[in-house]
């Protein structure tokens, strides 16, 4: 009977033993997920090229520089815009990448207003009023991404909150009252804390511009 207990104590470690053995030597890791990197540029004109536009495979990677540098200026908003009709600079701009948790529409038709075709044709550039965002004042700012050819491949914009336009109420395109009009050309007149702030803007919008037209992304394999 004690030969047979022993017997059976036996059998119990070796299959422990094996049991340990297999979980150790047997198993294997999961394959790790095969990545790959794309230009920021390339992956943009492959979006609009594909015609899947927010459904496209990487736009998430094409907009999260965006979302990040949002976070990271307290910007009120970053997307792209480009020319309806490309051979068209004084044209409709439409809306395509949109970094906003609530975005507009793919294609949404933002209209023409100068600073979109300064961007176009290779300047950083900005709105010459500011507009209100709900309670707040926002000033867009605008510069060209480039590709390694140097040709203008995307337009990102970005809208900053601008407070002190309670100071400068002639400056708040929404203000019917008190607004110059200005629209065109670029003013002379404005005031020096005014300019100031938007050359702040501007060069927030050109070192984005500058980042993505070098960055690479991770994208889909």
């Amino acid at each position: 009977m004690k030969r047979q207990f022993k017997l059976i104590a036996v059998l119990l470690v070796l299959t422990l033993v094996i049991g340990s053995l297999a979980a150790c030597g047997g198993s294997s890791e999961e394959p790790e997920e095969e990545t790959a990197t794309a230009m920021w540029t390339d992956e943009y004109v492959a979006d609009l090229e594909s015609g899947e536009q927010r459904d496209y495979v990487n736009y998430d990677a094409i907009m999260q520089p965006l979302r990040d540098y949002q976070t990271e200026t307290k910007s009120q908003y970053i997307y792209c815009v480009m020319p309806k009709d490309p051979n068209n600079l004084d044209g409709s701009y439409i809306l395509t990448v949109d970094a906003s948790t609530e975005p507009d529409d793919w294609g949404t038709d933002y209209g023409f207003e100068i600073q979109f075709k300064e961007a176009a044709e290779g300047e950083v550039s900005a709105a010459r009023s500011a507009w209100k965002d709900g309670d707040s004042w926002c000033w867009s700012t605008f510069a060209p991404v480039k590709d390694d050819d140097g040709e203008v491949v995307a337009i990102i914009g970005i809208d900053y909150p601008a407070p002190l336009i309670a100071d400068y109420p002639q400056w708040d395109r929404d203000n019917k009252a008190e607004w110059n009009g200005e629209k065109g050309t670029w003013p002379e007149d404005m005031p020096e804390e005014l300019q100031t702030f938007v050359d702040e803007c501007k060069d927030r919008v050109a070192k984005l511009a500058e980042q993505l037209s070098s960055q690479e992304i991770n994208v889909q394999p």
